[in-house]
């Protein structure tokens, strides 16, 4: 959060241009491979019980996430979907 009174703060609005453009001078480049090893370590879980919860009737209540089957038809459906997209 910036701060008007502050002399370096206000310089960031001056000089908006040059400080935009510097902006991510320091942060190194990543390259993000969708479905690499690191990718599915990271996101896999949380993308399958966003699938499920927001997919389906059944897993979509509140509390409904600790009666998850994973061997209901729909569960399946999804992991198959999952590797499908990944191929």
């Amino acid at each position: 959060m910036y701060n008007w009174v502050s002399p370096r703060d206000i310089s960031h609005y001056e000089r908006f241009k040059s400080y935009h453009a510097a902006f991510y001078r320091y942060v190194e480049p990543i390259s993000v491979t969708p479905f690499s090893s690191r990718a599915l370590d990271r996101g896999l879980h949380a993308m399958f019980g966003a699938t499920q919860r927001l997919g389906q009737t059944q897993a979509s209540e509140e509390f409904s996430a600790n009666r998850f089957v994973p061997t209901a038809p729909w569960a399946k459906d999804t992991i198959k979907a999952i590797a499908d997209r990944a191929t």
